[in-house]
């Protein structure tokens, strides 16, 4: 025996086919058979993706829009702070805000600021480990908490963006299936 899936359309012939015969079979079994066809009616639904709707100029916004929710997914994934680590920039902050006289940029001397280029920040905090203007643990604590900082701000910025676009998608998606439902 063969298995083949049906549609709608498989329903309304099946309907068809009842009312055709409607006179050889008493009304308890028609009604009967009618509320079959209407349950098998009413839990069958063809999707957009059943029909042919590629060729319709929507599915590119709803592509696009699929891509671009995929992507901020990707990028919200990345920003959460297990997948990162303290990097110069949090080490540059607490530097900065100790001693306020030093520009880390890889520009020259500003307005009397002293220049340190980024490899110099690990000496220069050792430097001042060993000198006792910070102790190890509240530095690296300082700088997780940049980190963590920065990262759920990113987070948050992100998921304000993936809201907006998944409302886009939605949008997107809704008028794709009225033009498809009213064919094209």
């Amino acid at each position: 025996m063969t298995s083949i899936g049906f549609n709608r359309s498989s329903i309304n012939d099946l309907m068809s086919i009842v009312d055709d015969n409607k006179e050889s079979i008493n009304e308890m079994q028609y009604i009967r058979i009618c509320n079959a066809v209407k349950f098998l009616h009413d839990k069958t639904y063809e999707p957009i993706e059943s029909k042919n709707w590629s060729s319709h100029p929507l599915s590119l916004t709803v592509n696009r829009w699929e891509r671009k929710v995929r992507k901020i997914e990707r990028y919200i994934e990345y920003a959460k702070p297990m997948n990162n680590s303290v990097k110069n920039i949090h080490r540059q902050k607490i530097i900065e805000e100790i001693y306020p006289n030093i520009l880390i940029d890889w520009r020259g001397v500003r307005n009397g600021v002293i220049k340190m280029k980024q490899w110099d920040i690990t000496k220069f905090v050792d430097k001042m480990i060993n000198e006792h203007v910070i102790d190890m643990h509240g530095f690296k604590e300082r700088c997780y908490n940049y980190m963590i900082e920065e990262c759920d701000n990113n987070v948050r910025l992100l998921s304000i963006d993936l809201e907006v676009a998944k409302n886009k998608l939605e949008d997107a998606r809704h008028e794709l299936r009225i033009a498809i439902e009213n064919n094209f």
